[in-house]
């Protein structure tokens, strides 16, 4: 019986971790699409300022 219930909980535990993975990995795919765009614009703004000064 111990078994089996430690068997239930590591299968719930590993489907709960997998789904986090999943989750965090479309998050930081999201994060990054997002951060570099605007980054590379402030870049090319901030250039052309600072060569003029």
């Amino acid at each position: 019986m111990k078994l089996f219930v430690f068997i239930l909980l590591y299968i719930i535990g590993s489907i709960v971790l997998m789904a986090y993975q999943i989750k965090y990995n479309k998050e930081r795919k999201n994060s990054k699409k997002k951060k570099w765009t605007p980054s590379h614009k402030v870049c090319k703004l901030k250039q052309p300022a600072w060569v003029t000064k």
